[in-house]
């Protein structure tokens, strides 16, 4: 029964998604037709969308890829731009579990650390972007960097403030079994704040989104970012829909 029920949930999740991207559609149609709209500037679907794989609209000769098919371009475009989002976010999970799990567990560490993340962490990641530049250059690593210092402090008080909400009686009946303090952190405290953690970083993971593709657009040759930025460049509206739609 359960099973059936989720199976119905998802169709109609489905069916509801459908139904919504077709409202959108219909309304640009329709404001088409009545000419509320300009089709040479912002062409509507039917247009648009028979032309999205058309090479030669999109002008891509100077992007990396650009040698293969427009399927294959699209294809390496998103892949790019994934890797370098997951393996930011792989980077920043990696050092904010256990440097969150040390400054909630230690006082004097928290005391020293926890000031500065709170002031480092409300700046957004597209203001790091200059700094990467300089310090790192232009290519993959600076786009990474982006995403990682977008996700690393905001994981980082997330998962010290999990670590101090940790039920005590727990850890209290942990040391009284006997445990030492790294069974204590990896049996006790860290299964209790992944849940937690792990809603903080599905958050981050729209930011870490928003801030690759802006890197991608300053000095990179691949990517939808580097993909958009060429549009904009030149002003091509088809392909600009692409990218929108690939994002």
């Amino acid at each position: 029964m359960k099973n059936q029920n989720k199976s119905s949930n998802i169709v109609q999740s489905i069916l509801w998604f459908i139904a919504s991207l077709s409202i959108f559609a219909g309304l640009w149609e329709i404001s088409s037709i009545f000419g509320l709209i300009n089709k040479s500037t912002l062409p509507p679907p039917h247009i648009f969308l028979p032309e999205i794989l058309d090479y030669k609209n999109f002008q891509l000769s100077k992007l990396e890829y650009a040698q293969y098919s427009p399927q294959t371009y699209v294809v390496f475009a998103i892949w790019s731009s994934t890797w370098r989002v997951l393996t930011g976010l792989f980077l920043g999970l990696s050092i904010s579990i256990p440097l969150g799990i040390i400054i909630g567990s230690v006082k004097i560490v928290d005391k020293l650390l926890s000031p500065l993340l709170t002031f480092l962490a409300p700046l957004s990641p597209i203001a790091w972007i200059p700094l990467a530049i300089v310090l790192i250059g232009i290519g993959n690593a600076s786009a990474v960097f982006i995403v990682f210092i977008g996700v690393v402090f905001l994981l980082t008080i997330a998962t010290t403030n999990a670590v101090k909400n940790v039920d005590k009686k727990y850890i209290d009946m942990a040391r009284n079994l006997g445990a030492s303090q790294l069974q204590l952190k990896t049996r006790i405290i860290l299964p209790a704040i992944l849940p937690s953690v792990f809603i903080i970083l599905r958050i981050n993971f729209f930011a870490a989104w928003m801030a690759i593709l802006v890197a991608e657009m300053v000095g990179v040759s691949s990517g939808l970012g580097a993909l958009i930025a060429t549009a904009r460049a030149l002003f091509n509206i088809k392909l600009i829909l692409l990218t929108m739609t690939l994002i």
